[in-house]
């Protein structure tokens, strides 16, 4: 994996808010081979069924609808380290 540290992350989250939708921001990322293993987690407002199909299909890992709990969030996390075998 691409060796991204906390600080570039942040960043790269801040950019995805202000430029670049989840959906566009997950397709690019699983199309180039270094940052494709990379978990992805979208957070969203909207509680729609056909965004969460959406989101899942076009490859991030977990959806979560906001209003959400910080366990809820760490809870998936864990989830998805645990079984790609990050940790």
């Amino acid at each position: 994996m691409v060796g991204l540290d906390d600080q570039c992350l942040s960043g790269l989250g801040i950019y995805l808010q202000c430029f670049v939708c989840g959906f566009q921001a997950t397709r690019k990322l699983r199309r180039i081979p270094e940052t494709r293993a990379i978990p992805i987690i979208i957070m969203s407002g909207n509680e729609q069924a056909t965004e969460e199909f959406w989101v899942l299909r076009i490859g991030a890992n977990d959806f979560l609808a906001k209003p959400f709990t910080r366990f809820e969030v760490y809870r998936r996390i864990e989830r998805i380290l645990y079984n790609n075998e990050i940790i």
